[in-house]
């Protein structure tokens, strides 16, 4: 798995390729919590090229979700791979984890201006 860390237009930014499994769930629970650390609106999850997902990583997203809920902000996946949205629509979290397809959708979407648009539901 690699992991790493920036922005998109003044939103947080962590990017996640591989797989997120057993392995490697400690090194991007750790990756997600440190950025959120920060209380940010939103943080944005690069899983464009994350090509696996087992239950360890699911509770790695739920960790971040609650943490995330828990400060007022929110999660969202960037171009998630099918197969991650899928894991996430049968653990009936597909509604938790909005999603954007491309960084235009993002950009769009959650970033006026480059002011965070209050997307909480």
């Amino acid at each position: 798995m690699e992991i790493s860390s920036g922005q998109l237009a003044g939103l947080p930014v962590i990017r996640l390729a591989g797989e997120l499994d057993l392995m490697t769930a400690a090194k991007a629970r750790d990756a997600i919590l440190a950025a959120l650390d920060e209380c940010p609106r939103v943080l944005v999850l690069d899983v464009r090229d994350l090509t696996y997902i087992d239950s360890a990583g699911v509770g790695v997203l739920l960790a971040g979700w609650q943490r995330a809920r828990n400060q007022g902000g929110k999660i969202v996946l960037l171009a998630p791979q099918p197969t991650v949205k899928r894991i996430l629509s049968i653990a009936g979290l597909d509604e938790a984890f909005p999603a954007c397809a491309d960084e235009e959708a993002l950009l769009r979407d959650w970033v006026v201006g480059c002011v965070v648009k209050d997307r909480r539901s």
